[in-house]
């Protein structure tokens, strides 16, 4: 009976031996388990403003090929018209004592729209509807 006893004994105290050895471990991780916890929500957070990143910098990207083209374009017609301007004044001088005909004030004032929208561009600090965001268009 005294070595059943024994045997009994032995296996209870390998029981509690490994439950304690489960507690202590679990006791010692603790700090580790929630240290990864917190690195895992960091990722996570970085992996998010990364994506947001990527978002606005192709939105931005998108808006600037925009203004290239609008720039380009007003170039363009700013070139053109002062050049049918010139053309149409060697052409056809004024005399004298002469006023502007209403097709010479439309050209003198379709080349100055242009400026004036070139002018704009270049000054614009981001007043286009192009430069907000699609929900605050």
């Amino acid at each position: 009976m005294m070595p059943a006893l024994y045997r009994y004994a032995a296996g209870a105290l390998a029981i509690l031996a490994l439950l304690a050895g489960f507690w202590w471990h679990g006791w010692h991780t603790r700090d580790q388990q929630a240290e990864r916890i917190a690195q895992d929500k960091a990722l996570a957070d970085a992996r998010q403003a990364l994506t947001g990143f990527r978002a606005e910098s192709n939105r931005l990207n998108t808006i600037a090929g925009d203004i290239q083209q609008r720039v380009d374009q007003i170039n363009t017609n700013a070139t053109r018209h002062s050049t049918e301007y010139r053309t149409y004044v060697t052409q056809n001088p004024l005399p004298a004592d002469c006023r502007f005909d209403a097709e010479r004030l439309r050209r003198i004032q379709s080349a100055v729209d242009d400026a004036n929208a070139a002018i704009a561009a270049s000054q614009s600090g981001g007043a286009s509807t192009t430069d907000r965001a699609p929900d605050q268009r």
